[in-house]
């Protein structure tokens, strides 16, 4: 996993890192997975819940709703996709107390495998800007197995 912190201009301050993992799947059967949250529990073993709270399939500005556990304290967040391009990425957005947390996933064909990349942002403004390392490094213990986890359900499940 590589982890990068960076300052931007002015009032953000923004912290970033990333990482990998091969999927035995191809990127048809692993999209479906990151796409469709409330059926792939698998990927966030703190989620509590996850639904699905917007008209339509799932693309652009999809909306879900979902409750996870976040340093002991029971967090529920809209989880808002903003890029969707079908078996080859997808991001999410999210704001919780101030912050705001991007994920997005980039899936490449390997062999007969997919690699999806994921890179998590988390940005804040005013004074909560002086946490975003804290926060980061929270997400990034908390989901970092998250990839490992969804791998093994999409593999199991065929």
């Amino acid at each position: 996993m590589t982890v990068a912190h960076a300052v931007l201009s002015g009032d953000t301050h923004m912290a970033e890192f990333t990482t990998s993992e091969i999927f035995a799947a191809p990127p048809d059967r692993v999209f479906p997975a990151l796409a469709d949250r409330p059926n792939h529990p698998a990927a966030d073993g703190d989620r509590r819940s996850c639904e699905k709270v917007s008209p339509g399939p799932i693309g652009a500005g999809t909306v879900f709703r979902e409750t996870r556990t976040i340093a002991g304290n029971e967090v529920t967040g809209n989880l808002t996709v903003t890029r969707c391009e079908p078996n080859s990425r997808i991001s999410f957005q999210t704001e919780a107390e101030g912050f705001i947390l991007t994920y997005d996933y980039v899936l490449t064909p390997e062999g007969d495998g997919t690699r999806v990349a994921w890179t998590c942002t988390v940005d804040a403004n005013g004074f909560r800007k002086v946490m975003v390392p804290v926060v980061a490094t929270m997400v990034e213990e908390q989901d970092g197995g998250h990839l490992r986890a969804l791998a093994h359900a999409v593999e199991r499940d065929g």
